[in-house]
This record gives C-alpha cells, sequence and structure tokens, in this order.
C-alpha cells in the first residue's frame, strides 16, 4: 500500500473537478486550517471513489470543518472496502451530503 503523508503541512488532496479514483493508499497527517478537510476536500460536482484504502490521522481546525475529509454537496463519494479512522477535528469528523450508498469497515 502505498503512502500518502501531508506531513501535517496541508490537506493531502484538494479535488477540484472530474471523476477520481483513489485506491489502495493511505492518506494520513493532512492538515487544513485554511477550510475543512484535513485527508481531502472536495470541491464541485464529481465523484470520488475511495477504495481498499486507509484515512488516518488528519486534522482540521474548522468550526464544522472534518478532519477526515470535506465534501462539497452535490459531489457523490463511493467508499468501498477502506478503513477511516483517528482524526481530530473542532467539531465534527466529517462534511458530508446524505450518503446514497456507503460500503465501509
Amino acid at each position: 500500500m502505498t503512502i500518502i503523508d501531508g506531513g501535517a503541512l496541508d490537506r493531502v488532496f484538494h479535488i477540484l473537478s472530474g471523476a477520481v479514483d483513489i485506491s489502495g493508499v493511505t492518506i494520513q497527517n493532512g492538515r487544513a486550517t485554511d477550510r475543512a478537510g484535513g485527508g481531502f476536500r472536495v470541491d464541485s460536482t464529481l465523484t470520488l471513489t475511495l477504495t481498499d484504502s486507509i484515512i488516518t490521522g488528519n486534522t482540521s481546525s474548522r468550526f464544522l470543518g472534518g478532519g477526515a475529509a470535506y465534501i462539497d454537496i452535490p459531489s457523490t463519494m463511493i467508499i468501498s472496502n477502506s478503513i477511516i479512522r483517528q482524526h481530530s477535528y473542532h467539531r465534527l469528523g466529517w462534511r458530508l451530503p446524505q450518503p446514497r450508498h456507503a460500503d465501509h469497515k
């Protein structure tokens, strides 16, 4: 498994458009201070698919900011066979739209 480490310097991914598939990675030690989403932030209308991955140890200091992720509405996130754990955040761990499908551990 490939490890993508933010080194507590910035968020790991900021996805702006398109359909994105992330598979077989650990996303760790991301830090968001400007806006929510330490592990990743998804802006715009897109589909993000996370498969066989781990999101761990990410932080956000923003009010209502997700430590693991911020997914903007109306984007779609599909999680399959992945682990999401051990995040710190100001108030909420995730900022996600109402899930339509979640197949996660």
